[in-house]
């Protein structure tokens, strides 16, 4: 319901804001005022706001025009990540994890997602030292703590492979 809220406002901001055929860059513009970091964040916002109704799609739109004014925020980079891996997209998964790590290369956030990023990949043991750095960086935060349970898991024995059970046969 608050995504054809935020359409229809868009669509009626769209004359008055900073010129663009895109309405959800009107709205975004609109609320932030002209100014490149809230413009940003109000991208961000709408994201995650999308992204948690399920629509993929328009989270990547606010995710792409983000990334347009705020190139240099690694939690937009990390965002994108986390929806692209939603998206079953693990090329752009790897290249915006890869950037969110470059810019906070100690965030347990940012480490965290690239574990899940290379475990998505098949990269375990990738994977578990993402999330041991991610445990480094600060194990008392709420990445530090689910990286611990990761690196659990991830360590854990896998169960023992089963032959398959033949069924049997009526009157043998």
């Amino acid at each position: 319901m608050i995504l054809l809220v935020l359409a229809a406002a868009a669509l009626a901001a769209a004359p008055t804001c900073p010129a663009s055929a895109d309405p959800l860059a009107s709205l975004c513009r609109a609320l932030a005022a002209s100014d490149s970091n809230n413009f940003a964040a109000a991208a961000a916002e709408f994201e995650r706001a999308a992204e948690a109704q399920g629509e993929l799609k328009l989270a990547r739109r606010f995710v792409t025009l983000a990334q347009a004014s705020a190139a240099e925020d690694p939690f937009l980079w990390y965002f994108s990540a986390a929806l692209a891996i939603r998206e079953g997209d693990l090329a752009t998964a790897r290249a915006a994890i890869d950037r969110a790590v470059t810019l906070a290369p100690d965030d347990p956030d940012v480490l965290f997602e690239a574990g899940h990023v290379a475990a998505a990949e098949g990269k375990r043991d990738q994977a578990r030292l993402y999330w041991q750095r991610a445990v480094a960086a600060d194990p008392a935060s709420a990445s530090g703590e689910a990286a611990k349970r990761a690196l659990t898991l991830a360590n854990a024995p896998s169960p023992p492979a089963t032959s398959p059970v033949k069924p049997a046969i009526k009157g043998q």
